[in-house]
């Protein structure tokens, strides 16, 4: 029988490359080889595979509460903040069968992009960009649920969106795991 030896192989969500967007919506592009078992033959890549994906939307994130994401700040001249979030404890809770097993594999994530916006006002609505001072900027790509930025002069809020990282560094609602409604400094 010629597929009595075929094995399975299963990439787990950690391994995956960047996300891809395009004007379609968020996919992976993969491509494979086969390698013998002794590892004496190894085949051809194969063409590139679009692979689509769910959007964090679909499970009904981002988590915006205090509990997940923390914004400190410390000091005062220069001023710091230190942001760190956290996934549940027990991820998969929602009733949707679906949308928890979406929570899980998001749960999963070990690189973040980090996004950053500012406000000269003390406490700026977040649903009104009147009220920011930049749009959202790209900040870095991190491999830790922490990271800390330096505050501009001038500036009494900030705004910090952590999402899946990108190939292409796009800021997009349907990435986005955490985000804060902005936090006064």
């Amino acid at each position: 029988m010629a597929d009595a030896g075929i094995k399975k192989v299963t990439i787990a969500p950690q391994s995956l490359p960047y996300v891809d967007i395009d004007s379609n919506g968020l996919f992976y592009n993969i491509r494979y080889r086969v390698i013998s078992e002794d590892r004496n033959r190894i085949s051809h890549w194969s063409k590139v595979y679009r692979v689509d994906m769910p959007s964090t939307t679909d499970a009904d994130l981002p988590y915006t509460t205090d509990e997940r994401i923390h914004v400190n700040k410390v000091g005062s001249t220069p001023k710091t903040v230190i942001v760190t979030w956290s996934h549940p404890l027990e991820s998969g809770l929602n009733p949707d069968p679906v949308k928890a097993q979406l929570e899980r594999i998001f749960d999963e994530t070990i690189a973040y992009d980090v996004w950053i916006r500012w406000s000269t006002l003390n406490t700026p609505d977040p649903n009104n960009p009147a009220n920011w001072a930049t749009d959202w900027t790209y900040f870095s790509t991190v491999s830790a649920d922490t990271f800390s930025i330096f505050v501009p002069t001038g500036y009494n809020a900030i705004g910090v969106a952590i999402q899946l990282p990108t190939v292409e560094k796009t800021r997009d609602v349907r990435l986005t795991l955490f985000q804060t409604q902005g936090n006064n400094l």
